[in-house]
């Protein structure tokens, strides 16, 4: 028997439809272990539920496991953008892969550090919290509270955010300085979204600049603006060398520039980015870039196994580099 109103499948109409008890419908959607139900009523089961379109209700599968097949995937430590994107989705798909059901948490720029993260937790019940960045000590407590049996991080070091970039930063006018540059440019974002990052940059290219005795004059990149390659040319005619972008979609945009406004790279403008995306590769000039991913950082498959398999996690630490091509 099939419900006749538009209400939601429950499953009671499954055990009605296949023609078995409630308590078996709940082991075999469960897969509660120790049941002695054969394969013909297991599969009338499955068959019942799909053809009646009913979905069981994860909060009740929790309280009959314990636990649910969730996992939070946090990317609140990092600001949005490919590179993040990209990550996500690697360890999203590898979670799927295994039967769990990913849910990913992004920034949440206007919120308090880690709330929406800590709110997930409690309503979702889920098996692990996974970090893109390092979670501090007092949220891995509460997380642990909230009966999340397992929280790991897939990097550490530099004590936050603001310092990893900072340093990614001064990796980048450190390098300029090795290739001869004194006089940069620092070419920032206009989005508002990455406004604190942003001028954590910039204020860590002048102030190293500062101490490495260069001159250092900032710009934004109006990615389809002439009055950029304009600027670009005149800083040029004035001595400016090189440019450290905010990051490598801010230095395509910057190559690109230059390009109209006929200057030769590297010749006349050095350019270097942050986040080695795969366009980087392939950009013409390539580009020059600093990574924070370190060469040793574990593959997607043997981290995700070592997190179910209840492994202690010793997270890679960030330290950023070069990563040296045509544009600088």
């Amino acid at each position: 028997m099939r419900p006749t109103d538009d209400r939601r499948p429950t499953a009671s109409d499954v055990a009605l439809l296949s023609r078995v008890s409630r308590a078996t419908v709940g082991y075999v959607l469960n897969q509660t272990p120790g049941q002695t139900i054969s394969e013909s009523t297991r599969q009338r089961v499955l068959h019942a539920a799909e053809d009646l379109g009913y979905v069981p209700s994860s909060a009740a599968q929790a309280l009959a496991r314990g636990r649910t097949k969730t996992v939070v995937i946090d990317v609140s430590d990092f600001p949005y953008g490919e590179k993040v994107a990209r990550a996500a989705q690697s360890l999203a798909d590898g979670f799927s892969e295994r039967g769990y059901d990913p849910v990913v948490n992004q920034q949440t720029p206007y919120a308090e550090p880690y709330s929406a993260l800590l709110l997930l937790a409690r309503t979702l019940m889920p098996e692990a919290v996974i970090s893109l960045g390092e979670l501090p000590k007092h949220i891995r407590r509460v997380l642990a509270r909230s009966g999340v049996r397992r929280v790991a991080s897939m990097s550490r070091g530099n004590d936050g955010l603001l310092l990893r970039e900072t340093s990614a930063a001064e990796v980048q006018v450190g390098y300029l300085a090795e290739c001869g540059h004194n006089r940069i440019l620092y070419v920032g974002s206009t989005d508002s979204s990455l406004a604190a990052i942003n001028e954590t940059r910039h204020a860590a290219v002048r102030r190293y600049g500062d101490q490495l005795g260069m001159q250092v004059v900032t710009t934004v990149a109006a990615i389809e603006s002439d009055a950029f390659a304009e600027e670009l040319k005149a800083r040029s005619e004035d001595g400016f060398t090189a440019a450290a972008a905010y990051n490598d979609e801010i230095a395509f945009a910057t190559l690109g520039a230059a390009h109209r406004g006929g200057l030769r790279i590297p010749d006349e403008l050095a350019v270097i980015g942050i986040d080695d995306l795969p366009l980087a590769a392939v950009s013409y000039p390539r580009l020059t870039t600093v990574t924070n991913e370190p060469a040793d950082m574990p593959s997607r498959a043997a981290f995700i196994d070592s997190i179910l398999a209840g492994a202690t996690i010793q997270a890679t630490l960030l330290q950023p580099r070069v990563i040296v091509r045509e544009s600088a």
